[in-house]
């Protein structure tokens, strides 16, 4: 078929005007795809300023509240929350971006818990962010109310495990390990390292730097002051670094957090299952290796300036070098290592105007101390005598030694009640030996020398935990010690013990077990050992009653 000479060129004007209309479809179609990844950055950059604000409401309201509480010491939560909501029980105030607010309103629940809950706003975005805080009773807080707190660091290594019980609800169970066994320090710049392979079901915070080498998992969050570095771990809440962030893999449960530097590796994810707010926001330079393991949110990933954000992070509380006065019951600010002053307290036990015996309890003797007598029941011996003196304020009977050991098939009974025992050297239990804490009884040990308790011994509590009438430990071991180990616990030991002893390492080796929590200047966990947290010891005060400044406690954030 013959086409003429303008056919040709109609039919190329045919094809110029569709292949003209079907590239305009396609730049309209990117067009209005840039248009709505454009909108959904825009409304999740205002959905990030609402949460951000939101939190700053939150901040805001509880610094006004300490304020209130520091000016008047006793006031009731209603007062407080009058003090600063006025009438309407409400307060509001604007962030740094323009429209950009916080509305707060404040009320008490059933539980009589403040509840504070805030919403921020910028443009159309919004978010909503409620805290729940508690008033606490003037009385000082418990020395125990964490699993470990080792002022100047801790080391936790090897296939150590560290959780929690509650001894008021029943024993401790293996398979249901709590997460009540939080992990800190308190002195400047002191760190928490992790090696091996060592759980820790509970919170970390560290006054220094936090590092988890290995995989050791954490069923908690991480706060520092400092950095944190991650190897192959899983944490499974957020994590919050005043200085620089470090994911070599593994991952976070929560979010992440930090005013310096931020390094993702290969294969490092941040979960976030909840997807209410960013993922990470870092104030310092950044590197992520694998955009395949971000969430990408709102279409971009976490080297966008949406995440280049400067996240408000609180400080954990440090040493502010000075110890209470136990005749001041408002002396209370601050946070520092020897909460008791324990050095005088024991000094003050050991009177100095006596020359003391030992109480040494050798190969198949058995020695039984009441309140009221220690004698040997089986074997022959000296017998001893308590003697008043005052502890922590309180005026006690105390047995004072200049030395305890246990040797060789040895058994030891603690009856008759609270027994309390100063021993001005070193007290020593290994070898195959027993001492047994019967039940409704306590030792209490208020120690100047070394706590040596060694393989093959067994301190057994018929009852382990607090004391029905007197809220005692089963068994407290107070040390004033300064040597580098003045308390160190090895083999296969498993016993129950609330340890405080602020100026020497309290190490914990082998494969035994302690049930109770440590304070110790620094704390060593190492091999296959383990310490489950005694969540009772934190609702006791400390002996002697030492009162302090009501405080307003952070119980927990719901978003």
């Amino acid at each position: 078929m013959y086409l003429s000479h303008s056919s040709q060129q109609g039919m190329s004007l045919v094809t110029v005007m569709l292949l003209s209309s079907l590239a305009g479809i396609l730049v309209l179609g990117s067009l209005r795809d840039n248009i709505i990844q454009e909108r959904l950055s825009g409304n999740f950059q205002k959905k990030m300023n609402a949460q951000l604000v939101a939190e700053r409401g939150i901040f805001e309201t509880h610094a006004a509240l300490l304020a209130s509480l520091q000016d008047n010491p006793d006031s009731t939560l209603e007062e407080l929350m009058a003090a600063v909501g006025g009438d309407s029980l409400a307060r509001s105030g604007s962030g740094g971006l323009s429209d950009m607010r916080y509305s707060v309103d404040l009320s008490k629940d059933a539980s009589g818990q403040l509840l504070l809950a805030s919403r921020g706003k910028r443009f159309e975005g919004s978010s909503a962010l409620k805290a729940r805080f508690e008033l606490t009773s003037g009385g000082g807080s418990s020395p125990f109310a964490n699993a470990i707190v080792g002022c100047e660091g801790v080391n936790i290594t090897g296939s150590a495990k560290i959780d929690s019980f509650n001894s008021n609800t029943g024993s401790y169970d293996p398979n249901l390990p709590g997460e009540n066994a939080n992990v800190t320090t308190i002195e400047e710049d002191a760190d928490v390292t992790l090696a091996g392979h060592s759980p820790i079901f509970g919170d970390v915070a560290a006054t220094g730097n936090i590092v988890l080498g290995g995989s050791s998992p954490v069923e908690g969050s991480l706060h520092a002051n400092g950095d944190i570095t991650l190897g192959q771990s899983r944490v499974s809440g957020s994590v919050l670094a005043r200085g620089n962030y470090s994911q070599a893999g593994g991952s976070v449960g929560g979010y992440v957090r930090a005013i310096g530097d931020v390094f993702m590796n290969w294969g490092a994810s941040i979960l976030n299952p909840n997807n209410t707010e960013p993922d990470i926001l870092y104030g310092g330079a950044a590197e992520f290796k694998d955009n395949w393991n971000q969430k990408n949110q709102a279409g971009t990933l976490y080297s966008s300036g949406l995440f280049r954000v400067m996240p408000e992070i609180e400080k954990v509380p440090e040493s502010n070098g000075s110890a209470p006065d136990p005749s001041d019951p408002t002396n209370s600010d601050g946070v520092v290592c020897d909460t008791m002053g324990i050095t005088d307290e024991i000094a003050a036990v050991d009177d100095g105007l006596s020359t003391l015996a030992s109480i040494e309890v050798g190969p198949n003797k058995g020695f039984e101390l009441s309140t009221r007598l220690g004698r040997f029941y089986r074997g022959s011996g000296p017998s001893s005598t308590p003697k008043s003196a005052i502890f922590l304020g309180n005026v006690q009977d105390v047995y004072k030694v200049s030395r305890f050991a246990m040797t060789s098939n040895a058994k030891v009974k603690i009856s008759g009640g609270d027994v309390f025992m100063y021993v001005e050297g070193d007290f020593r239990v290994g070898g195959d030996t027993e001492m047994i804490i019967e039940e409704d009884s306590s030792l209490t040990l208020l120690i100047k020398g070394k706590v040596i308790l060694g393989n093959g011994a067994r301190i057994i509590a018929e009852k382990p935990g607090l004391t029905s009438e007197s809220k005692r430990p089963s068994m407290s071991i107070y040390s004033s010690n300064a040597d580098e180990t003045g308390v160190e616990v090895s083999g296969d030991l498993a016993f129950y013990a609330a340890v405080y002893a602020p100026f020497t390492e309290v190490k914990i080796s082998g494969s035994g077990e302690l049930y109770g929590s440590v304070r110790g200047k620094t704390v060593s966990v190492p091999g296959g050992s383990a310490i489950h947290y005694d969540h009772a010891l934190a609702n006791i005060d400390p002996p002697g009653g030492l009162a302090g400044k009501k405080k307003l406690r952070l119980v927990g954030w719901e978003y």
